[in-house]
């Protein structure tokens, strides 16, 4: 199982948002990701790839 942990993450760029799109692609359902704020979840639901992971808590 893949698990992405952003809660250190203070910036998310385009390339950042590329690799996370990436990732959610190359796997069978939904990737848990555990997000530590809005330097991520900003970027991620604008963009519409937040949908594409199980947004935790943190």
């Amino acid at each position: 199982m893949l698990a992405v942990d952003a809660r250190r993450v203070t910036f998310l760029s385009c390339a950042g948002l590329g690799l996370l799109f990436g990732v959610a692609h190359g796997r069978a359902g939904v990737v848990p990701l555990w997000a530590g704020g809005r330097a991520v979840l900003r970027p991620m639901a604008v963009t519409g790839v937040a949908d594409l992971f199980d947004l935790r808590p943190s």
